[in-house]
């Protein structure tokens, strides 16, 4: 019997003071972290994928669909997980 697949990565947000605009992802559409790997035989788990970390700039403003504003990132190294892996 085969077993569980590992739990794909989390997409995570870090402020980062050396980054200073968001150009380097303007026409990319889809973000993704890693999957998770699949299980194993004799019920072995499979590895967990990776995390993707987004450097953005300070002072950032994280809003949701509706323009509401979720997060306003200021401190350096703030880190926001925003889709749990």
């Amino acid at each position: 019997y085969g077993g569980d697949g590992g739990k794909g990565g989390s997409v995570i947000l870090e402020a980062d003071p050396q980054v200073y605009s968001l150009e380097a992802y303007r026409n990319r559409y889809h973000l993704q972290a890693q999957n998770g790997a699949q299980g194993g035989p004799n019920n072995r788990k499979g590895k967990n994928g990776e995390p993707l970390v987004i450097k953005i700039p300070c002072g950032t403003l994280v809003k949701d669909c509706d323009g509401n504003i979720l997060y306003d990132v200021t401190e350096p190294k703030t880190r926001i997980e925003i889709c749990k892996g």
